[in-house]
């Protein structure tokens, strides 16, 4: 299991450094009264995480606050 894993962590550096190399185009971003550039394997990564935080802070809150479960109808 442990080179399964080995090979996996490999492919996935590759994959995620050959990403970076093909997206270092830098993009401007504009929201209301600000400006910014950046490159664009940067903004894809950071839109990722922003992502990620809001699934699992979605996930935490459904989690906690789920509805009971309605009576059975026995008629």
């Amino acid at each position: 299991m442990n080179k399964a894993k080995s090979i996996l962590s490999i492919i996935l550096v590759t994959v995620s450094v050959i990403f970076l190399l093909q997206n270092m185009v830098t993009v401007k971003i504009e929201f209301l009264i600000w400006s910014l550039t950046v490159p664009r394997a940067l903004l894809v990564v950071i839109l990722i995480g922003i992502g990620f935080i809001i699934g699992l802070l979605f996930s935490n809150y459904s989690n906690h606050h789920k509805l009971p479960n309605p009576p059975a109808d026995n008629s």
